[in-house]
């Protein structure tokens, strides 16, 4: 499928790990497809960079599906404009070092939660936050093992401000 021609629209993207991401389509670029993350039937929470590398197979919904509907009912922008980096691992992990950010790595139940430290040729770092809003170690990862990034959450916006707190 040419993921291009399906930019604005819904798409259900799977991943290695038998793990599907829905969300519409904002861009997509040699590392990173950017997506309007839609979590649940009609709700929008954020973004999520799903790794390129990781992509099985990717599938639009049609356009009288009920959950585009809603979501054209509801007045969700599918032609939103971005200035993500998507096209190189160093640039788009790099514009994440003052975010709070989270990460889904090869187990599709985990997600780390933190902050990029530092940006290496094929790796970053990162400071791990916990769920109570601590600072825990740093720990490095190699681009290719990240399957997502989520940034503008809820979840990521109630732990900032646990940390203002």
């Amino acid at each position: 499928m040419d993921i291009k021609k399906n930019k604005n629209e819904l798409l259900k993207v799977k991943l290695g790990n038998q793990k599907h991401i829905e969300g519409i389509n904002i861009d997509l670029g040699e590392c990173f497809m950017a997506l309007k993350f839609l979590p649940n039937d009609y709700i929008i929470d954020g973004f999520v960079f799903v790794n390129n590398c990781h992509i099985k197979d990717v599938r639009a919904f049609e356009e009288d599906d009920l959950t585009v509907k809603v979501l054209k009912l509801k007045g969700i922008d599918f032609n939103e404009k971005t200035d993500f980096e998507l096209n190189s691992y160093q640039k788009f992990f790099n514009s994440f070092e003052s975010e709070l950010i989270q990460i889904s790595t090869y187990d599709k139940n985990i997600t780390y939660v933190g902050k990029v430290i530092k940006v290496n040729e094929k790796s970053f770092r990162f400071k791990m936050l916990s769920t109570k809003a601590k600072w825990l170690d740093d720990y490095p990862f190699r681009f290719e093992e990240v399957r997502c990034v989520f940034i503008n959450n809820d979840y990521l916006y109630s732990l900032s401000l646990l940390l203002k707190g």
